[in-house]
C-alpha cells in the first residue's frame, strides 16, 4: 500500500503479486493491484483485476466503481453505466454515502452531452 500513495505504482503491482502468490484469494489485494494498473493505464489489466475482486467479493462496491471508471476512460458506456449501477446498489446497501455520491457521479457523466 505504502508503495501506491508514494505513487510507485510498479512497484505496488510487484508487491501485490506478491501477496497474491501466497493467498490468491484476497480481494483487497486484487482490487489494489488494479488501482496500481489503472493509474498506469493499463486498462486490461485493471479490469482483469477488478473482476477477480468481484468474483471473490461480489458486493466489493469500490470494484464496481473503479472498474465503471477504466471502461468509461474506454468510451464502453454501456460497461461503466452497469457498473456505476451495480456500484451504486452496493454503496446503497452498505449505507456509504460517500461511494453513493461517487456512483452518482459516474452516471451523471456518462449521460453528459
Amino acid at each position: 500500500m505504502e508503495k501506491g500513495i508514494k505513487a510507485d505504482f510498479l512497484g505496488a503491482i510487484a508487491d501485490f503479486s506478491q501477496v497474491l502468490r501466497v493467498q490468491p484469494n484476497l480481494s483487497d489485494a486484487y482490487f489494489n493491484r488494479g488501482l496500481a494498473y489503472q493509474r498506469l493505464g493499463q486498462w486490461q489489466q485493471a479490469i482483469a483485476d477488478f473482476k477477480q475482486t468481484l468474483l471473490i467479493e461480489p458486493s466489493f462496491a469500490e470494484a464496481y466503481l473503479a472498474r465503471g471508471r477504466v471502461y468509461q476512460s474506454l468510451k464502453q458506456h454501456d460497461l461503466a453505466r452497469a457498473d456505476f449501477q451495480s456500484a451504486l446498489t452496493e454503496f446503497k446497501l452498505q449505507g456509504n454515502d460517500w461511494g453513493y455520491l461517487q456512483a452518482i457521479e459516474g452516471l451523471r457523466l456518462l449521460a453528459a452531452p
